[in-house]
């Protein structure tokens, strides 16, 4: 038999059957080869080479466990959009591979991903996707968990089963459905109380994930002019316990919150001036912009904002800038921070001036537009 790589390309076509199987080789040299040829075919314009490749690797997904993996890495890598036909037989056979991969194997990601593919192409496999949240093995409610975030628009209807997935015995089960709950939030705004809930009673990355997502609710609420999500009532509270997270990330998240919420509790506003201490300036600089945005211009935080501004090490300037860049024009035309701001351009080195200006001219040009 000749060796498939000896073949002109051409012929690829002919002999995709007699790459796969070099996928399980201990060849490093030939396992690349065999996934660059059919990595090719995946993406091919000719849609019977594309539909052969596509075949041959959901069949080879029910073989031995390095096999599947060469596979569903390749799938999820170059077969995109994945073939309609194809759709349910590719589900079905990647959640029946999961079973039989390590704990840990990179490739239940892998699985994960070419699922929310195939999900996008046809949303009536979300159905089995959201059964799978239930699977007895973790490995397959993990991946199950990690493709609904990534399906698009139409998996916004599993939110419910993604929440009851945070309660989930596995962590790895637990991350995945978390972060796939705070990609899907945005679509589905019944998520903000269990996102606030795991602000509540987590720390660290999975606290930050849920304070970023409900940042983006909030700040898309408030640019829209629309009420806050339901649930949120006792957002402050849990914001201000936040606040002292070890993560500087998930304090930073919180004091955007608090400014956002709006709350006139005055733990909100304590929580915010023990942050300007803060040693990390990006966290301080946003729990200034924070207050700003409670308390009308407090001393504290103006002063803070300007010796930042003033700094001469390039990153706690930028920390500055980056907190007010998330401010309303209004704000930031408004009374002692106006004048700050205007102070400012005339005192800070260049490149800080020409960003002020940059975050004054929308004001500016609201008010050339209603002259």
């Amino acid at each position: 038999m000749p060796d498939p790589r000896d073949q002109p390309p051409m012929k690829l076509g002919l002999l995709l059957d007699e790459w796969v199987p070099l996928l399980r080789s201990t060849d490093a040299g030939e396992v690349a080869r065999a996934s660059e040829a059919l990595s090719s075919a995946l993406a091919s314009n000719d849609e019977s080479l594309r539909d052969r490749a596509a075949r041959l690797l959901v069949r080879a997904l029910g073989q031995e466990p390095a096999l599947a993996e060469a596979a569903l890495h390749l799938l999820q890598v170059s077969w995109f959009p994945p073939t309609p036909g194809l759709a349910k037989p590719a589900a079905q056979a990647a959640l029946g591979a999961l079973p039989r991969l390590a704990a840990g194997s990179p490739a239940i990601q892998d699985a994960a991903l070419l699922l929310a593919n195939i999900c996008r192409v046809e949303p009536g496999q979300l159905a089995d996707l959201t059964a799978a949240l239930d699977h007895e093995l973790p490995a397959v409610r993990q991946a199950a968990a990690g493709a609904l975030g990534r399906a698009g628009e139409a998996a916004a209807a599993q939110v419910p089963a993604l929440i009851r997935s945070l309660s989930d015995p596995r962590a790895e089960v637990v991350d995945a459905a978390l972060t796939s709950l705070c990609a899907l939030a945005p679509l589905a705004p019944l998520a903000a109380p269990a996102l606030l809930q795991v602000v509540r009673a987590q720390h660290g990355h999975r606290r930050y994930q849920a304070l970023a997502a409900l940042r983006g609710l909030l700040e898309a609420a408030r640019l829209e002019g629309r009420s806050f999500p339901d649930g949120l009532d006792d957002g402050a509270t849990a914001m201000a316990e936040a606040v002292a997270d070890r993560d500087a990330a998930a304090r930073l998240e919180a004091s955007v919150c608090l400014g956002l919420l709006g709350s006139d509790q005055p733990q909100a506003a304590a929580a915010l001036r023990q942050l300007l201490a803060d040693t990390e300036p990006e966290v301080a600089a946003h729990a200034a912009a924070a207050l700003l945005r409670l308390q009308g211009a407090p001393r504290e935080a103006l002063d803070l904002l300007e010796a930042l501004l003033h700094d001469g090490e390039p990153a706690r300037q930028q920390a500055a800038l980056d907190a007010l860049e998330g401010l309303e024009p209004s704000l930031l035309r408004q009374g002692k921070l106006g004048e700050l701001l205007i102070r400012v351009t005339a005192s800070a080195p260049g490149d800080i001036q020409q960003a002020i200006r940059a975050l004054l001219q929308p004001a500016t040009a609201d008010r050339a537009a209603s002259d």
